[in-house]
């Protein structure tokens, strides 16, 4: 792993005796600290020795929130800095080896591009080492786990492959080249129903540990008679939240519905004009009041988002993605894939699902994203392959209220909509197999494509046929991918 043969770098070059552990939590500092990243339980974040040596050994990758930040701008502008204070004064005075062996190691990875490797080149020389070394963190995180993935290709069976091009399956935000996985499938939304749960859960405690004690009137006030509406939840909204507590056997304290000084001043009504509020009272009081927001949403959320869950559970899918594995752009790539007749889902086939529930789905999410597979730092998406945009996305995201449907749709009409968020495959039909087709206009080297959404299973397949072409390509190339498993 990049980053374990980073900090191995390091630590050797420490004056003193130092644990993988330590170096691990003080390089993650140099994020957590500035943005104040913090865990599910409000304590800023930090990760167990377990955790560190899987992280270190590459058995786990880079945390989500380390390295979705590398490059946040408060931590870029104090990264160096920080590496001044706390890393450089800790180093042997010959750094000679450090700088040599951190050359090496980017020179030898794949992904890691030929200016960023005559930047840090550039930076060896005429910087400090703390620099330097803040600048090898940044590349050390962003392309560890693409190393991950490059070292479990079969070297030789790419070399007899005899095409920079080849497919490979998608499994736990990882490729794997000449095979796929088969995963249960779950549409991309707001959360799981379990990850709703939680929050839900970890809500009710929040506003339970908040304790506001009522305002005393305040009779120096020379106006009183300004009415000032005290802020209280609403009969209806404390019962729902009370069900939901005692069916998650909560214990809500006697004050949990209580705001204490939190009003609406008459005065204050022209602030809501212009993006403001005219509830006056304490931040705690303000911070209650949010939290009953959230909680509300995130029940909302869970009784919205099970259904949805229940409809598809049972469902698998395979996850596809073409690697341009050559030392140049590839353009105009066609992908044909032929598999057992019946066994995908035509968007006519997910139409026969439970028509409500569709009904909710492509009415109230953009659809087109809940199948889509997002970018990750092990490969691309779709979109970042096509010339003009997709209609495929990133991410679900709930459409604003205004632009629901108000209508219900039929299930032509559902396949109408679906046939839309398949849009990028064509599907062929025969009695023996399937035929599905699918383009990309240009693939950078060395770059991993996801296909434009996850494919849906019928039922089981072992293997999946395939052939390719490009403008590089003389021939076309056939080849096949076989299931495997973690196992």
């Amino acid at each position: 792993m990049l980053f374990g043969d980073y900090l191995k770098l390091v630590k050797n070059s420490f004056s003193d005796s130092i644990t993988d552990e330590y170096l691990c939590r003080l390089l993650f500092d140099s994020i957590i600290t500035p943005l104040n990243l913090t865990s599910r339980t409000g304590d800023l974040l930090d990760y167990d020795k377990n955790k560190v040596s899987d992280i270190v050994t590459g058995r786990r990758n880079i945390p989500s929130q380390i390295k979705s930040n590398i490059y946040n701008k408060e931590v870029t502008k104090r990264l160096a800095e920080y590496f001044e204070i706390n890393i450089s004064p800790e180093l042997v005075p010959d750094k000679t080896n450090l700088i040599q062996g951190m050359l090496s190691l980017f020179e030898s990875n794949e992904f890691v591009s030929v200016s960023e490797r005559n930047s840090l080149l550039l930076l060896s020389s005429q910087t400090t080492i703390a620099a330097f070394l803040a600048q090898a963190f940044c590349l050390a995180i962003q392309y560890n786990d693409y190393k991950s993935t490059i070292s479990e290709l079969d070297v030789n069976r790419l070399s007899a492959l005899q095409s920079p091009l080849y497919l490979a399956g998608i499994h736990l935000d990882e490729t794997t080249p000449g095979s796929f996985y088969i995963d249960s499938f779950s549409p991309k939304g707001i959360a799981d129903s379990s990850e709703l749960f939680k929050e839900i859960a970890s809500l009710f405690s929040q506003i339970a540990k908040i304790h506001l004690p009522l305002k005393a009137k305040d009779t120096s006030n020379l106006f009183q008679f300004i009415n000032k509406e005290p802020i209280v939840i609403s009969d209806d909204r404390r019962s729902v939240l009370t069900q939901v507590a005692s069916k998650l056997e909560i214990e809500l304290p006697n004050d949990f519905f209580d705001l204490g000084d939190l009003s609406r001043n008459p005065l204050r009504s022209t602030q809501v004009l212009v993006g403001g509020t005219d509830l006056e009272g304490s931040s705690e009081a303000f911070e209650k009041y949010q939290l009953y927001d959230e909680l509300e949403t995130a029940i909302s959320d869970y009784c919205e988002w099970g259904p949805i869950e229940k409809t598809f559970s049972g469902i698998h899918c395979i996850q596809l993605a073409i690697f341009n594995s050559g030392n140049k752009p590839d353009q105009n790539i066609a992908v044909t894939l032929k598999v057992p007749a019946n066994s995908i889902m035509t968007p006519t086939d997910i139409a026969n699902l439970d028509n409500e529930i569709l009904n909710n789905l492509l009415s109230d999410y953009h659809a087109l994203d809940l199948f889509a597979i997002p970018s990750t730092v092990s490969y691309l998406d779709y979109e970042s392959s096509m010339k003009k945009p997709s209609l495929v996305g990133a991410a679900a995201c709930k459409l604003p209220s205004t632009l629901y449907r108000k209508t219900t749709l039929d299930r032509h009409e559902i396949e109408d909509e679906l046939q839309t968020v398949f849009n990028d495959y064509q599907f062929f039909t025969s009695s023996d197999s399937i035929i599905i087709k699918t383009e990309f206009d240009e693939i950078m080297h060395n770059t991993i494509v996801a296909f434009p959404t996850v494919l849906l299973l019928n039922h089981d397949i072992e293997s999946i046929e395939y052939s390719i072409r490009s403008r590089n390509m003389e021939d076309v190339f056939n080849d096949s991918l076989t299931l495997t498993s973690d196992s």
